[in-house]
């Protein structure tokens, strides 16, 4: 007879600590590049005559436009960046696995100011 684990959710860790408008903020990345923030390959970027410098997100400040929770909790963000300009120059927003990048440090949840 063969038994099947559930596994305990807690309701999607991150789910209620954030929403729609609330402000974070990017830290460094967990390796060499960001693992957890879906960034395109600096290729594209050169090719749509954006500039692939990830350095520069370090500290940017970033709105939540909208938030996708699975069933199985994964939570992805979509956001935008609060002063309006474009990520790289050719990006409006970017999606962020919020859970495993607030554990990596590559983001920072801060109060909406």
């Amino acid at each position: 007879m063969a038994s099947l684990n559930a596994q305990t959710t807690n309701d999607c860790n991150l789910a209620h600590l954030v929403s729609k408008g609330d402000i974070i903020e990017i830290g460094k990345p967990s390796t060499s590049t960001y693992k957890y923030i879906n960034l395109p390959r600096p290729n594209f970027l050169i090719k749509r005559g954006g500039i692939a410098s990830f350095n520069k997100l370090i500290g940017q400040k970033i709105d939540i436009s909208e938030i996708k929770t699975t069933k199985d909790c994964k939570i992805e963000v979509l956001v935008k960046r609060q002063d309006g300009r474009k990520f790289f120059n050719t990006l409006k927003t970017i999606t962020i696995d919020l859970d495993k990048a607030v554990e990596a440090g590559e983001i920072k949840l801060t109060k909406n100011i």
